[in-house]
């Protein structure tokens, strides 16, 4: 079963400046005060005007960020911390990566796992490094979410797994502001 996720991770507190310069921007509240902020092919078509496909990966395809995406974090983040985060899997494969700004700047990332993805798949027998160091989980804890009692990792903890796709976010979203 695949799970593809493009998003902005925030507190809600942020959202309405997220959203600023985004077409679709709605949020899906995750607990708590987090809240997600999927990232529809409309507004990767906005940051990344010559984009082939309508999905954001950028990081997953070894390509920086758009300007227009850092610039929005950036300006977010003067609030308090701002999470952007990409993952792809399929049939247990895959990767995740994530970046954190703070105060206007990148404060951590970008992070992905397996380390080199796209240029070098996992092997097979490679350890995966534990659930606290994937990329999503460490930048879940900048948020200040920490694994709730009887949840795996954060990811679980703020129900990530409850869409399969960002589109599915999309679709669950309603509008915060």
């Amino acid at each position: 079963m695949a799970y593809t996720l493009d998003a902005i991770i925030a507190e809600r507190a942020l959202i309405s400046s997220l959203g600023d310069g985004l077409p679709d921007a709605r949020a899906v509240e995750l607990g708590g005060r987090v809240v997600l902020l999927p990232l529809t092919a409309n507004a990767v078509e906005v940051l990344s005007p010559n984009r082939k496909w309508g999905r954001a990966r950028w990081l997953l395809n070894g390509e920086a960020i758009p300007i227009p995406l850092v610039d929005i974090l950036c300006r977010a983040s003067a609030g308090g911390n701002v999470v952007y985060v990409e993952a792809e899997f399929f049939g247990g494969d895959g990767a995740q990566a994530s970046m954190v700004w703070k105060d206007g700047r990148l404060v951590l990332g970008p992070v992905i796992d397996p380390p080199g993805f796209p240029r070098r798949d996992r092997v097979r027998d490679e350890p995966r490094p534990p659930l606290a160091e994937l990329p999503i989980n460490r930048a879940l804890r900048e948020l200040g979410v920490r694994r709730a009692a009887g949840a795996m990792d954060e990811f679980e903890t703020v129900g990530l797994g409850r869409h399969r796709s960002t589109e599915q976010w999309t679709d669950a979203a309603r509008c915060l502001r």
